[in-house]
């Protein structure tokens, strides 16, 4: 992973870092880094649970932002995890298998063409079942 730099060099305690309440001290650091590493980091700060973004282009709509194809490619991929859950819900005799913990980090390509596989795989056997339900009722 590629060092950051910080625009700042704060001077600090351990005791700033305790939590994110109002009431307890806090330090503003700015972090630069390039582009492909930004992901990755922004994923392993989150998981720390103790870092707040701030957002620097409120002005810019959402629309014209960096990230906005990533954005419009996790709302097609909630639309399809949406449609399985749909599926499955139809059914009496599936069980959902829920992970035990979470993926540490799964690149959001392969999630995507896996996601997209089973929508195909779900849509596919739908209409081969609705086929043979319409052939049995004939």
């Amino acid at each position: 992973m590629p060092a950051l730099q910080s625009t700042a060099t704060p001077q600090y305690t351990r005791e700033a870092f305790s939590s994110l309440y109002r009431s307890e001290d806090m330090v503003y650091i700015g972090l630069r880094m390039q582009r492909e590493a930004a992901q990755h980091s922004a994923l392993k700060l989150g998981q720390l649970g103790k870092v707040m973004f701030t957002d620097l282009n409120e002005g810019v709509t959402a629309f014209n932002r960096d990230f906005s194809q990533q954005i419009r490619r996790c709302d097609e991929m909630d639309r399809k995890m949406r449609y399985l859950q749909e599926e499955i819900d139809k059914t009496d005799n599936i069980t959902a298998v829920v992970a035990g913990e979470a993926v540490e980090h799964e690149s959001f390509d392969s999630l995507e063409r896996k996601i997209e596989s089973k929508e195909s795989d779900v849509r596919e056997l739908t209409n081969q079942f609705e086929s043979l339900v319409e052939s049995l009722n004939t």
